[in-house]
């Protein structure tokens, strides 16, 4: 995965004037002195009044790259559905895989704004059609194809029929199609603390807290990049629980976060069922909840909290945020 520094949208008429104004912005200043970048990330027209909008990445401009994307432009059935070619399978852990699809346009994006996915659809065993929702963890500005990380749920004592829709999924060889529709979701993060539930703006937050679990770590991801590698000045911390280490998924993705700013982005795995972990175990509590995030992150305005999970694993979240006296919706919600 790469990253990429924060771009600035600009209209005036001369560039030379607002140059000083835009190097005062936070976090704009090194970037825009780079050559490579002077005008690489600016839009400019004129004639016109100058008029500068909160900063936005290459993670958050989905309303730009939307209009470019796989989504947007795919030819759809009735069903607003389009089928994608899988070009790469890889194995990544003993029951994880990389699933890379193609776009029908080497010059598309996928378009999915952080915290969105796409439903995905496959043909279960028995023939019938299921679907799942996912997010890549391919970026914005990846054009041509996306990846997404997903676990294949096998039969077990806990869980035995397994995951319908990821043990069809790992029967899907490389050549094959799939159909995807979307991209769709309820929470979109614009960045600089923005978040839109249900087409509605929240109030800017300036805490972001990220509750995942299994692959609902990669919406959370592509959350926490918006912030951390827009530099929008937002407190991200990520709690990801898993069953054991080796259900881990994304560690490369999350040190890179962290390595990027170690001061705005903190994390930490919380394990369910392994005995030879030595940190965080069990399933969130509110103490949990008070010991990492720590006591600025009360229930108000500038707090919000993404939850991503499977179903009992949102429904736990919420009430312990609930309980904590929360609000739906301001405080937290899942997509």
């Amino acid at each position: 995965m790469t990253f990429y520094h924060p771009s600035l949208y600009v209209e005036f008429p001369s560039l030379k004037p607002y140059v000083e104004r835009m190097q005062s912005l936070p976090g704009l200043k090194e970037y825009i002195d780079d050559p490579k970048h002077r005008e690489a990330n600016m839009l400019i027209s004129a004639p016109g009044p100058c008029k500068i909008t909160d900063a936005r990445n290459k993670y958050t401009d989905w309303e730009n790259t939307n209009i470019n994307s796989v989504g947007v432009q795919a030819e759809k059935d009735e069903n607003g559905r389009f089928s994608l070619e899988l070009i790469k399978k890889k194995a990544v852990s003993h029951d994880t895989y990389e699933f890379e699809f193609k776009h029908p346009n080497a010059n598309q994006s996928h378009g999915v704004w952080p915290g969105g996915h796409y439903m995905i659809f496959v043909n279960g065993a028995d023939g019938t059609e299921v679907s799942h929702p996912y997010s890549p963890v391919s970026t914005l500005d990846k054009l041509g194809s996306q990846t997404y990380v997903i676990k294949i749920y096998r039969p077990h004592k806990d869980f035995p029929g397994g995951g319908k829709f990821t043990q069809a999924l790992e029967k899907v060889n490389v050549g094959e199609s799939l159909q995807f529709k979307g991209p769709v979701g309820y929470i979109k993060y614009n960045g600089n603390g923005e978040f839109i539930w249900q087409g509605a703006a929240l109030p800017r937050k300036s805490k972001i807290g990220i509750l995942v679990g299994g692959t609902g770590v990669t919406p959370g991801i592509s959350i926490a990049a918006a912030s951390i590698f827009g530099n929008d000045g937002c407190d991200v911390k990520m709690l990801d629980f898993n069953k054991t280490k080796d259900d881990i998924l994304c560690q490369d993705t999350i040190d890179g976060l962290k390595s990027k700013n170690s001061k705005k982005f903190e994390y930490k795995h919380v394990l369910t069922r392994d005995p030879n972990w030595n940190g965080l175990k069990g399933r969130l509590s509110a103490e949990m909840i008070k010991d990492f995030f720590g006591a600025s992150w009360e229930p108000e305005d500038h707090v919000f909290f993404f939850i991503c999970g499977p179903a009992a694993f949102d429904a736990h979240c919420k009430k312990v945020l609930s309980d904590m006296g929360y609000v739906k919706n301001n405080n937290f919600n899942n997509n």
